[in-house]
């Protein structure tokens, strides 16, 4: 299980770099018409995703909160907490960290909080494609989560798309994902997207909210930073 939607805007900024002896409080949150993570959607309907975090010297401390579906999940709302740390290595950018994540359990229903360690990192293919790449693992599920990604800035000013592929393999089951997405930046702290997902989740797992039959995704994306130089 992997709440990718929310960390997935900050935990890893496309292009971009750590900035060492500097102060940051980022903020924002993301509309989407749908709640999708790892081939799998949470609310059916929209979703309304704020988030908070705070960074020095490459360590950072981040919060979220989302909606989600009770029918679909147990739970009517999620929070996530993140502690980790972003640096470069010759041409990568790296980020270690953990999130623990919060359930608002919906009455009759069990859905334990849990931790997820994860280690990700990207590098400039070329100065217009970059490749992520992604590793999960949270122990409450035995889930290891495998995710691969190739982004490509066109030529038009504002506008990129990508493509993803995943895995998970968990103690309940295992299953593929992929994703292909386009992102356009209306101005510097406002972003469109669109995306198409797929899985075989429910083939898989005998779940019924995987992407299975495929599933398009509108979102819009507000994002801000305040910086503060030490010193």
């Amino acid at each position: 299980m992997w709440r990718y939607a929310i960390f997935g805007v900050f935990v890893l900024g496309i292009p971009g770099a750590v900035q060492a002896n500097e102060l940051t409080f980022s903020f924002g949150g993301t509309v989407a018409s749908e709640y999708v993570s790892s081939g799998v959607y949470y609310a059916d309907g929209l979703a309304i995703q704020p988030y908070v975090e705070l960074g020095y010297g490459g360590f950072y401390a981040g919060a979220y909160a989302a909606n989600t579906s009770g029918v679909l999940t147990g739970y009517t709302a999620e929070y996530g907490l993140s502690l980790g740390y972003r640096g470069e290595a010759g041409p990568v950018n790296y980020d270690i960290g953990v999130a623990y994540y919060i359930f608002d359990e919906v009455a009759g229903f069990s859905t334990p909080d849990y931790p997820e360690y994860i280690v990700s990192a990207y590098v400039a293919a070329t100065e217009s494609f970059y490749l992520t790449g992604r590793v999960a693992f949270a122990p409450e599920y035995d889930s290891t989560n495998l995710r691969l990604r190739l982004d490509y800035y066109t030529p038009v000013a504002g506008l990129s798309v990508g493509a993803a592929v995943g895995f998970a393999d968990t103690n309940y089951g295992d299953w593929e994902y992929w994703t292909i997405d386009a992102t356009y930046a209306v101005i510097d702290n406002v972003s469109l997207g669109l995306g198409y997902h797929g899985s075989n989740y429910n083939a898989n797992v005998g779940g019924t909210n995987g992407t299975d039959g495929g599933l398009v995704v509108a979102s819009t994306l507000w994002r801000s930073k305040l910086h503060r130089r030490a010193g």
